[in-house]
This record gives structure tokens, C-alpha cells and sequence, in this order.
């Protein structure tokens, strides 16, 4: 129990009508230290999900907990407990002044001593209700086999921190349960965006060019010489056209109908899209492409 000091002030006097006043206390007298220290927070004993469950944070964030993961709160965090027990993902409710800051108190809730130092820092786009968002990557040694890292966001004049710190083989058993956390948190009173019922805009001159020049600018970014691409509205072709160059060190640029090579996960992308249109008998699966 915190023990707070009782100070009592006790007035005397004659029952004259004048009565003398007490001395002042001596002038260099030190005061007697207040003992500020916060009350030890009972021990939350663990609750397992028996489904996946809408839950909040301190704060009022709401979120699901997956099925057979732990909850518990400690102090401003909430933590998730994956089913094996090596993995956690806390969500931390703090103030700060910044990403960086929140980051601090969040780990100091957390876990104060962690042994992983910071690798990269980088800024996020505001999502679902969330602004400010940064990303935190943390080293781990190989022996360690696990992920560590965070995600500071802001609503409401509070920073939300998200840490990871996950076993790599429970993210690939979990890796759609920790989806769901993520996929599903969202600032207190928000709503995930949704697009169901919105008649879309259509792709005139000006969307097709603010379009274009993100796909150059996205190049230029990411290194990539040459891309081609088409926009299909209403059954229509209305933009159909190519960007950069077709190889390193060579003039000839792209078109519309340029062929690039298939790989990676652009392969089952393309043969979803292809069969796709075989169904709504656009082309056949002999049809060249």
C-alpha cells in the first residue's frame, strides 16, 4: 500500500481576546521530502480467448484478440501472448512529445532492459485514423530466431506503440492471427475505411495524369528502369502506355505492349487475372499473351 506523509497543523491559543501567534519556524529549516512513489499495480492474472474477441487498450483502442492467444494489462500496455509463449505483441498507450518518445515509453513499459538495438527508422502513411505513423526495426542475432520491432502511432493526443516480439516460427504458424491484430486496430470511436457502397470517380485526363506521374516518380524511387501499364474503365482502354526504358544502357522505350517476363509473386497474379478473363470469355487459354 503507498504511504503518504500525514502532515498536521494545530493552532493554539488563549481564550484572551488577543492571542499570541506561534513563532515562525526557523528559516533554515529543510523540508521533509514527499514520497511520491506510485502504487505497485496488482498482478493481472492472463485471460485466454476462447474466440477471437473485440477488446480495447487502456486507452479505449479497440482491437481483436485472437482466438487461444493471452491477454493481460500491465501498467499502459496491453499484451497478446501467442499459444506457444515465446511470442507477445504489446500495445502501449502513452504521451509524448513524439514517435521517438512514445517508442522510449513504450519498450520502459514493456521490457526496460531489451538487448536489441535500433536498425532502422522510417515513416509511415496515415491509415484508418492514424497519423504521425513510424516503423522501428531492431537487430537480433541469428541464434535468436526472432523479429523484434515497433510501430508508433497517434490519435487523439495519445501515441499508440505497437512491439513485436516474435519467434519466427510462431509468425509463420500465427502470421494471419497477427494480421488481425493489426488489420483491426484502430483509434477509439474510428472505423476502418470502407469503399462499399461509393460510386467511383471517373479516370479523366487529370486522374490518369496525377496516376502516371506517381508511377514515374515511384520508378525513379525504387530504381526500376522500365514500366508498362493499362487502365481499363467500363470495359474501355483508356490509358495504355509505357515509362522508362526497356533495358539498362539502351534508348528503346516501353510501350503498352511490351512483354516483361513473369516471376516471383507476379506469376500467380498474372495467371489469377488471365483466368480471370478466360471465365467472362474475353480470350481462351490458347489465346497468345
Amino acid at each position: 500500500m503507498r504511504r503518504l506523509p500525514l502532515i498536521l497543523l494545530v493552532a493554539c491559543g488563549s481564550s484572551t481576546p488577543t492571542p499570541t501567534p506561534p513563532p515562525p519556524p526557523p528559516p533554515d529549516e529543510p523540508a521533509k521530502p514527499v514520497d511520491v512513489t506510485p502504487a505497485p499495480v496488482a498482478a493481472v492474472k492472463p485471460e485466454t480467448m476462447m474466440a477471437d474477441t473485440p477488446r480495447t487498450t487502456v486507452a479505449g483502442n479497440t482491437f481483436i484478440a485472437p482466438k487461444e492467444w493471452s491477454v493481460w494489462v500491465k501498467g499502459p500496455a496491453t499484451i497478446l501472448q501467442a499459444p506457444e509463449g515465446d511470442s507477445r505483441i504489446a500495445l502501449i498507450d502513452v504521451k509524448a512529445t513524439d514517435a521517438d518518445a512514445a517508442v522510449e515509453l513504450a519498450w520502459a513499459a514493456y521490457k526496460p532492459d531489451k538487448p536489441w538495438k535500433l536498425e532502422v527508422a522510417t515513416a509511415g502513411t496515415d491509415k484508418d485514423g492514424w497519423s504521425q505513423i513510424k516503423q522501428y526495426g531492431y537487430t537480433t542475432s541469428p541464434a535468436e530466431n526472432r523479429g523484434v520491432g515497433a510501430v508508433a502511432m497517434f490519435a487523439h493526443d495519445t501515441w499508440t506503440v505497437v512491439i513485436i516480439d516474435i519467434a519466427q516460427a510462431t509468425a509463420g504458424k500465427r502470421g494471419s492471427q497477427v494480421g488481425l491484430i493489426f488489420d483491426r486496430l484502430l483509434p477509439k470511436g474510428g472505423q476502418k475505411e470502407s469503399f462499399a457502397g461509393k460510386k467511383p470517380h471517373p479516370l479523366d485526363k487529370d486522374r490518369i495524369a496525377k496516376l502516371t506521374s506517381f508511377v514515374e516518380e515511384s520508378m525513379k524511387t525504387l530504381g526500376i528502369p522500365g514500366v508498362s501499364i493499362g487502365l481499363v474503365e467500363n470495359g474501355k482502354v483508356v490509358f495504355s502506355g509505357g515509362f522508362g526504358v526497356r533495358a539498362l544502357g539502351k534508348a528503346a522505350k516501353p510501350d503498352g505492349d511490351t512483354r516483361y517476363m513473369i516471376a516471383s509473386t507476379t506469376k500467380p497474379l498474372t495467371t489469377l487475372m488471365l483466368a480471370k478473363l478466360v471465365d467472362a470469355k474475353k480470350l481462351g487459354w490458347d489465346t497468345p499473351a
